[in-house]
Parts: structure tokens; C-alpha cells; sequence
């Protein structure tokens, strides 16, 4: 052969020479790519789901928190109603026993001016005539002295505005005058 004709025969080059793929064959590598995606993305799913697993327990704790510290302020709550009834109770005790006995010391006040009123009133229109004439025997230094008390309580009737039988001291000297003349008697 001559070297013409083998210069003839040269094969052609191949620049991007890929290999030839079956249509089998590139089924089977889409196939592996979803293959791959797919337990790519069950993957995310499971650490996704993990994930919620992790906030559902801690949310169940939370609750189981919360409804222990709702019973306990449930429990407190019922407690602190109660004592508020009972507290209530004893006031409203207080108020009845504060008025009860308000009424009863107004009632008293009321009898003792009115055995007061009855009192002066009685001195004034029975007892002067005894005193008077009690005094009318006595010594004269008990006299001068009486004088002298009985000018005085007239002086301090007269500037007071008031009858020298209101004047305390000259209720205590007419009931002594009233037992010294019941003794008398």
C-alpha cells in the first residue's frame, strides 16, 4: 500500500466524543436523581417532624404546668373565697353588735338625763324648803360658813347663767339635807 492511500484512510477526529446512552439507560439516571431528591427531601420531612415532636412535648409539659398551677390557684382561689365569706360574716357581726349596742348607750344616755331632768325637778319644787329650813338650826359657824358657800355657788350660778340647784355641788348638799331629814324623822 502505498503511502497515499494510507493517508486517505486517516479517521476523522472526534472532538466532544460523549458516550452514547441508551434510552434505558438515561431512564435509569433520571430515576436515581429522583431517587436522590426524594430521600433528600424525607430526610428534611423527618428532622422537620422531630422538630415538632420536640415543640408538641414541650408544649405538653408547659400544660401539664399550667394545669397543676390552675388547680393549685383554683385550690387558693376557693380558699381565699371562703375566708372572705367568713370575714364578711364577722363584719356584718360587728356592724349588728356596734348598732345593738350604740341604741342600747343612746337609751341609756336618754333614761339618765331624763332621771337627771326628774331629779332637779324634784329638788327644785320638794327640797328647797327642807334645806332651807335645815339649815335655820345649825350652829352659826356652819351658817356663816354656808353663807359664805351658798354666796359663792349664787355668784357662780349668776356669772354660769345657771340655778344654783344645777351646780353639782348643791345636788350633793340637798341630798344629804334629804337623808339627814329622813334620819331626823
Amino acid at each position: 500500500m502505498s503511502t497515499k492511500s494510507k493517508k486517505h484512510h486517516k479517521q476523522p477526529k472526534i472532538q466532544n466524543q460523549q458516550p452514547i446512552l441508551s434510552e434505558k439507560d438515561k431512564t435509569d439516571a433520571v430515576l436515581q436523581r429522583y431517587n436522590v431528591d426524594l430521600l433528600k427531601c424525607l430526610d428534611d420531612m423527618k428532622y422537620r417532624r422531630d422538630d415538632i415532636h420536640k415543640e408538641i412535648l414541650t408544649l405538653q409539659n408547659e400544660q401539664i404546668k399550667i394545669q397543676s398551677d390552675l388547680g393549685e390557684l383554683t385550690s387558693r382561689l376557693s380558699k381565699i373565697n371562703e375566708s372572705i365569706c367568713h370575714k364578711i360574716a364577722e363584719q356584718e357581726n360587728c356592724d349588728r353588735t356596734i348598732a345593738e349596742y350604740e341604741v342600747a348607750f343612746t337609751k341609756l344616755i336618754e333614761g339618765s338625763e331624763h332621771l337627771l331632768t326628774s331629779l332637779r325637778h324634784a329638788v327644785e319644787t320638794v327640797l328647797p324648803d327642807i334645806v332651807l329650813r335645815d339649815r335655820e338650826p345649825t350652829q352659826a359657824s356652819t351658817n356663816a360658813g354656808a353663807t359664805r358657800s351658798s354666796k359663792r355657788s349664787r355668784s357662780q350660778s349668776q356669772s354660769t347663767g345657771s340655778h344654783p340647784s344645777q351646780s353639782p355641788n348643791a345636788g350633793i348638799q340637798k341630798q344629804s339635807s334629804s337623808v339627814r331629814t329622813e334620819t331626823d324623822s
